[in-house]
């Protein structure tokens, strides 16, 4: 069963009580993880780029409060749902897990920091991981894949890291070639528009999808064009839930619905008039009406010179008790 992970960020944007809601949220729409994201009050440089300044006051209006941070993690597993941290920075690492004494139950590195072998590799002391690898070449991928050097207890994703992904940029035959780099598992890191586009990544044999929820699609903020809510999650988990079933077929049978089916809405052969013992029936002695409860006309053509064992009343549907082969006749007689 494919896991998902509600990942929440920014989301809350600076509420605590809204982030206890999305905790929520993340436990009644089915899914098996929340996420957070972790910086300390001093990420940012002073020195600001083209672009970045909107980014950097919102993050820093969202950060979490170092407060909130045992509250928000005992609720999460009070729910019994798994939680995890995203961190940018090892000396983020250390001051979550040595200096404030926190825990998680896993850890992801984000797609900008999929290079930060540094980082990852203090990571790993601390729980299993989780790496996101959007904004790098293929080549690349690989390599950085090799040097960090992953088990069978860490998870890659692939990700487009831009916000939202315009259809027809996701690029998930890659989940293809991203599981036979190493031994971890696979997953893959939403920021489609459309949450229905983790359905098709979910016929890749992946093992995790992360996507952003938010309490409501009219919320403001930068994560929100590629957030879920929680009607949405709880589609997506429902279906994720039965995709082994709605894929499965060894061998097509029908089931007692569709049976039932055929026999409501198809049609079989209804004695136009009184037909007596004795007759030869043609198929222009019946016409074809619903239900089907009787012979249908192409399995009356698949039989040849009928004839009626008993009276068949007008507007009765002819069954197999109805008829016998007159050449089963002839051949008894001889």
């Amino acid at each position: 069963m494919i896991k998902t992970i509600a990942e929440i960020g920014i989301n809350h944007n600076g509420d605590k009580d809204k982030a206890l809601r999305l905790i929520e949220h993340t436990f009644n729409s089915g899914c098996w993880a929340v996420k957070f994201q972790y910086r300390t009050d001093d990420f940012f440089a002073t020195v600001d780029e083209m672009g970045s300044t909107l980014i950097r006051e919102e993050l820093q209006k969202s950060n979490l409060q170092e407060n909130w941070i045992f509250e928000l993690i005992n609720f999460s597993k009070k729910l019994g749902l798994k939680v995890g941290f995203s961190f940018f920075r090892k000396k983020d690492l250390i001051d979550f897990f040595e200096t404030k004494g926190f825990f998680c139950d896993f850890i992801k590195i984000p797609s900008p920091e999929f290079r930060n072998i540094s980082l990852i590799n203090k990571a790993k002391t601390y729980a299993p991981l989780m790496i996101s690898y959007g904004g790098g070449e293929e080549s690349e991928i690989l390599r950085y894949i090799e040097l960090s050097k992953l088990t069978e207890d860490d998870v890659v994703f692939h990700c487009i890291s831009n916000y939202p992904i315009a259809i027809g940029n996701q690029q998930l035959q890659f989940l293809e070639r991203l599981k036979t780099y190493s031994k971890a598992r696979t997953g893959y890191s939403s920021h489609d528009e459309e949450w229905e586009i983790n359905l098709y990544a979910a016929q890749f044999g992946i093992s995790y999808i992360e996507r952003h929820l938010c309490e409501s699609k009219t919320d403001i903020g930068l994560d929100i064009s590629t957030s879920s809510d929680p009607t949405e999650f709880k589609r997506l988990n429902k279906l994720l839930s039965h995709y082994g079933d709605i894929l499965n077929c060894i061998k097509r049978t029908p089931n007692q619905g569709e049976v039932l089916n055929v026999r409501n809405l198809g049609t079989s052969l209804y004695a136009k008039e009184d037909l007596y013992q004795g007759k030869k029936l043609s198929l222009s002695d019946f016409e074809e009406k619903s239900p089907r409860v009787g012979i249908s006309a192409e399995e009356f053509n698949s039989f040849q010179d009928l004839q009626a064992t008993s009276t068949i009343k007008k507007g009765e549907p002819l069954i197999e008790s109805h008829f016998k082969l007159i050449e089963n006749i002839i051949n008894l007689k001889l």
